[in-house]
């Protein structure tokens, strides 16, 4: 499993980093690979962290607070059989607060509960996902290649 430093999570994800650190430190996200225990410890993210982190700023941009959304967040983190970032294209998720699925766009079916009468949020997963997907890509291309020491015979 690739992992990922908090500088990458603050580019990939858009966050500044004063809001993902107050993000972790609240509790409401943890870096799943590990880290972030104590000071000058690092913390490590993997893919679905970033991705959750992308859809923290975008819930946050559109006036949505984080804490209404935590489940959501938690899901794309931890949620079993959560599909890869590059099959998340046609990807949306609806939660009414207790509920969340994890819907295909392209089937133009309507998102699960939308003609019930409660409060609901649809949550976008393709573009998203497109963009940390190339954040990462960026991250490995850009990687230093460590070369073969020739002492090692």
């Amino acid at each position: 499993m690739d992992t990922y430093t908090a500088g990458h999570a603050v580019r990939i994800s858009g966050l500044r980093y004063r809001k993902l650190d107050e993000l972790l430190r609240s509790g409401l996200l943890k870096p799943s690979a590990g880290g972030g225990q104590g000071r000058g410890s690092p913390r490590r993210f993997t893919a679905r962290d970033l991705l959750a982190l992308r859809l923290a700023r975008e819930l946050t941009k559109a006036g949505i607070r984080v804490r209404m959304m935590v489940g959501v967040l938690r899901y794309v983190q931890r949620g079993r059989g959560f599909p890869e970032l590059r099959e998340l294209v046609n990807a949306a998720i609806w939660t009414d607060g207790q509920r969340i699925v994890l819907f295909d766009k392209s089937t133009k079916k309507s998102a699960p509960g939308s003609g019930e009468r409660c409060v609901s949020h649809l949550v976008d997963l393709g573009p998203a996902a497109e963009h940390v997907r190339r954040g990462i890509e960026r991250i490995v291309n850009t990687a230093p290649r460590r070369r073969k020491n020739t002492n090692d015979r």
